[in-house]
């Protein structure tokens, strides 16, 4: 069956363009590594900074002071440990937006 230009046009596979090398350097800009989270849960004691409660490695997140949307980096000093619940609250505030809004630590 032939297509029509329109389908030709529209029809899009996945990854089409980008190289594997460049996915894989987007992920490693974009995310904080394992070590990464190991040495800020050591750092921070399990705390999560946003709320101030304690949780599991498993139950933490590196979280980006500034985030990327706004300029900020993925390196030590602009990570942070978090809850999941608190990471995801927070989404793309900045920490002085989230802190008005949601309070600081123990504010849940």
């Amino acid at each position: 069956m032939k297509k029509t230009p329109l389908a030709r046009k529209t029809t899009l596979k996945a990854g089409v363009g980008l190289r594997r090398t460049k996915l894989k350097s987007i992920a490693k800009d974009r995310f904080a590594t394992a070590e990464m989270k190991r040495r800020l849960y050591g750092l921070y004691q399990g705390t999560c900074y946003l709320c101030g409660g304690w949780f599991a490695y498993d139950d933490m997140v590196a979280e980006h002071v500034i985030p990327r949307g706004r300029g900020g980096q993925t390196d030590m000093d602009n990570l942070r440990i978090a809850c999941r619940p608190d990471n995801a609250l927070k989404g793309s505030m900045s920490l002085k937006t989230f802190r008005k809004k949601y309070g600081g630590p123990n504010a849940h």
